[in-house]
């Protein structure tokens, strides 16, 4: 039986991911990082390993581990928009506007209808004071995400900014 699982690396792939997953889910961290460990050593071509191990680390406080494996993700599988998207943030955090903005650019890129990965971006550029870019993506967003809940929070948040914007002018 072990034999026939280690043919089926689909199977390992997700058995590692799961697993991985669920005990970082509920708090055994050691149990995660086995699990993990496991994936990537019978299964390195899974990104998903990599990607969960950038969440353990990242809920351990430790970016500069987190932001490895989100990394190591994204070789593995370069159109990882969820772990480009968790390097924006873990740029975001530091304050490295530059390096987060791209993140986000990027993982928006690979999938514009995602919400979260552009409200990432939104908030990036708020954050980061790119109001001419951020009304842009504000327009983009209230026009193509129409059935948000958040839309008048958008519409109102772009007003905001363009009359703070032509204050300064």
């Amino acid at each position: 039986m072990f034999n026939k699982m280690l043919i089926e690396k689909d199977y390992l792939s997700q058995k590692y991911g799961l697993l991985t997953a669920y005990y970082g889910t509920v708090g055994k961290i050691d149990s995660a990082f086995y699990w993990a460990r496991m994936g990537l050593f019978f299964t390195p071509e899974n990104p998903i390993i990599p990607y969960n191990m950038g969440f353990l680390f990242a809920r351990m406080g430790n970016a500069d581990s987190s932001m490895y494996y989100f990394r190591k993700a994204i070789d593995v599988e370069p159109h990882f928009a969820s772990a480009k998207t968790n390097i924006g943030v873990l740029f975001l955090n530091t304050g490295n506007c530059d390096s987060a903005i791209y993140y986000f650019k990027s993982a928006v890129s690979i999938d514009s209808t995602n919400w979260t990965y552009f409200k990432n971006l939104i908030a990036a550029l708020q954050q980061c004071g790119e109001n001419e870019e951020l009304i842009e993506k504000l327009d983009y967003a209230i026009e193509h995400f129409k059935n948000l809940s958040e839309i008048n929070v958008l519409k109102k948040l772009r007003r905001q900014i363009k009359q703070s914007h032509q204050k300064s002018i």
